[in-house]
């Protein structure tokens, strides 16, 4: 505490000689406060490394090495590395490895530092950086939620989209391939509705590793939901169930443990219910069933979750999709906006045939970004 609090009080000078503590949070906060006095951008990192060799989790480090690391190659480790240590993760991915697991797709790994949004793109293998000034969503989330819910405000919704597209997309060049979006920070807007992404098959997710991690086919197997309260949810529901097949939980018998208990046995689940977000709480955002909400923290502690999860449910994409991915999920189909009832069916519908055809989930939902819907993962 007396570390932090000289650290706080910008006295890094009393705090260095900790480098060499045997307490490891002391030894890491000593090669923060190097970090901090070094004069050089390799000397900041060379600190930085050598203080999370003590505390692989310090955020405080990752975020030193980040404004300290210039080449593209290591802002773009240093923010996966911050990524990491804010999700209490030690491992963190090479360079090399993600050029390697994107193939022939793009990657934009969007960042905030110092109050700016930056990105670095990963095109062809070659990792470059740039600087986009202050990113806000919020009138693109404004204008889109009252389309969604009103059907009103269609030319608001196209301009704020445009506006947006134009500040990213005039100074990130990407060729039109499929496309991988890492960002915390902007998660709350449809990125396949901003003019540059139309019709490409765009996924998101929170940082490289949980993307590289999704790999892998999906098993077979269906579950159908529909929570109470909405006027399409169990005629959606069983028509999937219908076309195809699997088990199908409605009405009474769609509760919270039979649901939980399901969802060990099949590939896919699809739930069609009402969502209540809580902002920076996953594990508390839920989905109203027969009889009470499936909680973040219920899915949490599934020993088996179904590998791809798509949510017919208002604004589940914002935390939802975090908890599914944290505990063996692949990919979460999701929106990120209030969702029309009848019209969600009808997305729905289309993009399962799509699955069921072989498409993976970033084609299946390409060109249908309207309603607000992701995928999260792949």
């Amino acid at each position: 505490m007396a570390a932090r609090l000289r650290l706080a009080a910008n006295q890094p000078a009393l705090v260095a000689g900790g480098c060499s503590s045997p307490v490891p949070a002391l030894r890491a906060l000593g090669w923060l406060a190097r970090a901090q006095l070094a004069t050089t951008g390799a000397a900041a990192l060379t600190a930085c490394r050598n203080g999370l060799r003590a505390d692989p989790r310090s955020i405080e480090l990752a975020a030193a090495g980040l404004a300290a690391a210039t080449r593209p190659q290591a802002v773009f480790t240093w923010v996966e590395r911050e990524r990491a240590a804010l999700d209490g993760l030690e491992k963190v991915l090479t360079p090399a490895e993600i050029v390697n697991a994107l193939s022939d797709k793009t990657l934009l790994n969007f960042y905030n530092h110092n109050g700016s949004t930056s990105a670095v793109s990963v095109v062809d293998g070659r990792f470059r950086t740039h600087t986009l000034g202050r990113v806000d969503p919020s009138a693109v989330r404004a204008a889109l939620t009252l389309l969604a819910t009103t059907g009103q405000g269609e030319d608001a919704a196209n301009r704020a989209l445009s506006e947006l597209d134009e500040q990213i997309f005039s100074t990130v060049d990407i060729p039109r391939r499929p496309l991988v979006i890492l960002t915390r920070e902007l998660h709350q807007i449809p990125w396949g509705a901003l003019p540059t992404l139309r019709g490409l098959p765009v996924v998101t997710a929170p940082s490289a590793h949980h993307w590289l991690r999704a790999a892998g086919p999906i098993p077979p197997g269906h579950l159908w939901v529909a929570g109470p309260r909405l006027k399409h949810a169990e005629s959606e529901a069983r028509q999937l169930h219908e076309e195809h097949g699997g088990t199908l939980l409605v009405g009474t018998d769609a509760t919270v443990d039979a649901v939980l208990a399901a969802m060990g046995d099949v590939g896919t689940a699809h739930i069609a219910a009402h969502c209540a977000h809580r902002p920076g709480a996953p594990l508390f955002s839920s989905l109203e069933l027969a009889d009470g909400h499936l909680y973040g923290h219920h899915v949490a502690r599934v020993p088996r979750l179904p590998a791809r999860v798509v949510l017919s449910a208002c604004e589940s994409a914002l935390d939802l999709p975090r908890v599914f991915l944290d505990h063996g999920s692949r990919s979460v189909i999701a929106s990120t906006l209030p969702v029309v009832d009848a019209s969600a069916s009808e997305l729905v519908g289309r993009l399962h045939r799509r699955l069921a055809e072989g498409a993976d989930a970033g084609v299946a939902l390409a060109g249908q970004a309207t309603l607000g819907f992701v995928v999260v993962g792949r």
